[in-house]
């Protein structure tokens, strides 16, 4: 039994050591990660502009049908 735990502690140890030396094999995903962050920050910065205010009759009665004279229930909410 106590070799069979020597046997796990020397294994986790050299997974440690082999974990510590892979470390720069991490440092390659950095740029891409930061990049694609950028770019998300950026989609979201463009994203969260606000629209430019508009008159809701005047578009309303440009998208209401021309053969109807009057504004019917709901044109300005499809508008």
């Amino acid at each position: 039994m106590k070799d069979r735990l020597g046997n796990f502690a020397d294994r986790l140890r050299g997974i440690r050591l082999q974990q510590a030396s892979d470390s720069g094999s991490l440092a390659r995903y950095w740029g891409p990660l930061l990049a694609i962050l950028l770019v998300l920050v950026l989609i979201g910065i463009y994203w969260s502009a606000e629209p430019d205010p508009f008159d809701i009759q005047e578009a309303a009665t440009l998208h209401a049908p021309v053969t109807e004279s009057k504004l019917t229930t709901g044109s300005y909410t499809t508008s």
